[in-house]
């Protein structure tokens, strides 16, 4: 009997705590809210001699509100975590003053007249050009933003206590006299 009971506890836990209110609270993007290339995005690139790398400037805006701003970061070390839909680091757009700028065509134009470095631009990437061989093309940043995790830290205990209250009303239901 003492065996059973315990059987039935763990299996009315398991079940509550995998598809409860504290699971469902803490799946990915919940309470997200996304920033993502503004339209347009008026996409800036520099190349940077000195750490052969491009630094991105883009127009940024929020889900929740149509605000925008403009960003920058260095394409090498934020490649990955742009195409896993992370954040960059983001470094001062000031950056830039210094640096040369990357000619950029959209995809309509021709790209044959140009040569050395330059760019594609899209809505959402940009492929980079050596004469007529494309080197690379990357994805502009798409990323939840930080309040996401405040309020699922917050929401949290309540969260837990509904489920332990869920999970003790059907324990006491189960082995009412």
């Amino acid at each position: 009997m003492k065996n059973r009971k315990l059987r039935v506890i763990l299996a009315v836990s398991g079940t509550i705590l995998c598809s409860g209110c504290t699971s469902a609270l803490w799946e990915h993007d919940r309470f997200a809210h996304f920033r993502y290339p503004a339209v347009p995005n008026h996409v800036r690139l520099y190349y940077s001699e000195g750490r052969k790398d491009v630094l991105v400037q883009y127009d940024e805006s929020r889900e929740e509100n149509r605000d925008v701003r403009t960003r920058a970061y260095w394409v090498e070390p934020n490649a990955v975590k742009v195409n896993a839909g992370r954040k960059p680091r983001f470094v001062s757009v000031h950056q830039a003053a210094t640096l040369a700028p990357i000619p950029i065509t959209n995809e309509a134009c021709t790209a044959s007249s140009l040569s050395g470095l330059h760019a594609m631009v899209s809505e959402d990437s940009f492929t980079l050009y050596s004469e007529q061989e494309q080197l690379n093309a990357y994805r502009l940043p798409v990323y939840p933003g930080a309040s996401q995790r405040v309020k699922q830290v917050l929401l949290t205990p309540f969260a837990i206590l509904i489920d332990a209250t869920i999970v003790g009303a059907i324990i006491a239901a189960h082995f009412r006299p």
